[in-house]
């Protein structure tokens, strides 16, 4: 876990970072300039150099690149089983980040860095069901949080909250993680005021990214309470927020991982 610990939330020299961890790595360092250099960019030249291909993909995008090499290497087991639903989690957390990001600094003027790390671990939980015994059943006619609850005794946000501390990841990631679906439930006085924007930033990127097509595990479309609305002044109305930007930065963020997800073959890894 010291990997996803040491993400960092700010932009300063991050960039520099990611570039050398990336770099440090001949496989990754290849699969990233195979990436930038796939069809869907239809880049008019060809990209050799590791820095300029993360320049390109955008440094939240490569993130969420190292972030599943992590996962990769953590749970082969997982991938092998049902390789199409994973990359399909992996894609949805990688398009929520890019949302999260965006939405954070569009509308709620916070780090779009912290939020696009929050937006990439915020489905951290549903990666370590395989480790719980389930304890029943539910009716699949249930929210996914709640039909979870009724299987497992808690929830995925409840188990990434557990994971995030876990790893001594900062409170305000932590919170929100645990929180990211608050909104959808409970009023605004529910979540701690130290994670309350996070936590409402994630949720709304969380439903846009599954009503434009980008969903995950679950496919729940249960409205943001009113409430967080009012407070925030912001529109009940996903029309009202989603902006050709927006889409054009979720957009890049699904081909990236899609592209990188077709260079691995399955059951393949990286050292």
């Amino acid at each position: 876990h010291t990997a996803i610990h040491s993400f960092p939330t700010r932009r300063s020299s991050d960039l520099g970072e990611i570039t050398s961890l990336v770099s440090t790595n001949p496989v990754f360092s290849a699969k990233i300039l195979q990436t930038i250099n796939s069809a869907y960019f239809n880049l008019p030249q060809r990209v050799t150099s590791v820095g300029r291909a993360i320049t390109l993909l955008g440094y939240n995008n490569v993130r969420s690149l190292v972030f599943e090499d992590i996962l990769y290497n953590a749970f082969p087991s997982m991938q092998d089983s049902d390789r199409e639903a994973y990359v399909n989690m992996w894609a949805h957390s990688a398009v929520v980040s890019a949302c999260a990001g965006h939405l954070g600094k569009s509308l709620f003027r916070l780090s779009e860095y912290a939020l696009g790390t929050i937006g990439l671990l915020h489905d951290i939980g549903k990666y370590f069901y395989h480790l719980l015994e389930k304890r029943g059943e539910a009716a699949k006619d249930l929210p996914a949080v709640i039909v979870e609850e009724t299987q497992y005794g808690m929830n995925h946000a409840v188990i990434g909250a557990i994971i995030a501390h876990t790893w001594q990841l900062p409170g305000v990631i932590t919170g929100a993680i645990e929180h990211h679906h608050s909104p959808l439930f409970f009023p605004p006085d529910h979540i701690p005021g130290t994670c309350l924007k996070e936590s409402l930033v994630v949720c709304l990127s969380d439903l846009i990214c599954k009503v434009l097509g980008y969903a995950g595990w679950d496919r729940d479309l249960l409205p943001v309470r009113e409430e967080y609305c009012k407070r925030y002044g912001i529109k009940n109305d996903l029309a009202e927020i989603v902006t050709p930007g927006l889409i054009n930065d979720i957009e890049k963020a699904h081909y990236t991982v899609r592209s990188y997800a077709g260079i691995r073959a399955p059951g393949e890894g990286s050292s």
